[in-house]
């Protein structure tokens, strides 16, 4: 019998399309349109006694994560602000900064937190990234040949992730 016919047991499937991203003390959360979840990888180290050759496990190494958005304007008092600046200004970023690269930095560690929800918007799994900054922001290449909606790629590193 079919996992999705069984009346007693009710099981349903884990859908990629159910989740949601916070930083800091969840006051702001991103509704991101995709997200990649933590990945690391362990380095192998060899040892050699006479003409055997033992592995180990090494160094973990945890992967930078992606997180594509669609930047839009909220209105603040009397004028408008792009969402993706506030978002680097409360990162310790100032995109109008004086710098020569336009963009001056101070670096922000804010907890990265990623929930996978069930369809009742329970938490199924709970991905807390720790110590996370903004690596790399990539805004979407502008084209009259498409009709898509403007997306913003933010890549971020972090120290260690655990999952609850």
């Amino acid at each position: 019998m079919t996992f999705w016919s069984d009346r007693v047991n009710v099981i349903e499937p884990v859908r990629a399309y159910r989740f949601k991203v916070s930083f800091g003390d969840d006051s702001e959360v991103w509704w991101a349109k995709t997200v990649s979840k933590p990945s690391f990888e362990t380095t192998a180290e060899e040892y050699t006694l006479i003409n055997h050759t033992f592995k180990y496990p090494g160094i973990t190494k945890w992967s930078d994560i992606t997180i594509k958005t669609i930047d839009f304007k909220k209105k603040e008092k009397s004028s408008e602000v792009f969402k993706i600046y506030d978002f680097l200004e409360k990162s310790g970023y100032n995109p109008k900064g004086s710098g020569s690269d336009g963009m001056s930095k101070k670096l922000m560690y804010r907890d990265c937190v990623i929930r996978h929800l069930d369809s009742n918007g329970n938490a199924l799994e709970t991905w807390t990234l720790y110590n996370a900054f903004i690596k790399n922001v990539e805004f979407s290449e502008l084209s009259y040949e498409s009709d898509d909606i403007s997306e913003i790629t933010i890549t971020l590193a972090y120290d260690r992730a655990i999952l609850e």
